[in-house]
């Protein structure tokens, strides 16, 4: 079997890096009218790739939780990891699909203030989401240096 649990902790950062930086390149996009279009194509593709490693992410942190059986705290801590987890990559989806929808849609041409109202609106809500990855990510940071969970290798 391979060891899934030995991936975790090279995967979780992709997703970490990618979603926290695309709400910035979004953000730089309203901010540079004449190259919107290839900024926010490039955010979208920083999105959908965090979105597919977040993924990977939970796969590999679902294999490593079977470690952290060992105490009850270690326990709390990776329910409340995983929620968090989750409930961070649920919401990068809804927002992935959210501005794929909202760039790629005719609207973006036809009401330009209009979609930059909710463009705006979308930078507000992925804050949230941010702010939900980065809390999901200090929790797996506290159970490693804190707690002391790593990545044993499995018998053969």
């Amino acid at each position: 079997m391979l060891p899934w649990n030995h991936l975790h902790p090279l995967i979780v950062h992709f997703p970490i890096a990618l979603l926290t930086t695309a709400p910035a390149v979004v953000l730089f996009g309203l901010l540079w009218p004449a190259q919107r279009p290839g900024i926010h194509a490039t955010a979208l593709a920083l999105l959908v790739l965090g979105t597919l490693t977040a993924g990977a992410a939970l796969v590999t942190g679902e294999a490593g939780a079977a470690l952290a059986q060992r105490t009850p705290a270690l326990r709390a801590a990776v329910a409340r990891h995983e929620q968090m987890a989750q409930g961070a990559a649920l919401a990068f989806a809804l927002l992935t699909a959210s501005f794929g929808a909202l760039h790629l849609g005719p609207w973006w041409t036809r009401a330009p203030r209009g979609a930059m109202a909710l463009c705006a609106l979308w930078l507000g809500l992925s804050a949230l989401g941010v702010l939900q990855l980065t809390l999901a990510a200090h929790l797996g940071g506290r159970m490693v240096h804190l707690l002391g969970l790593h990545a044993t290798p499995e018998s053969p």
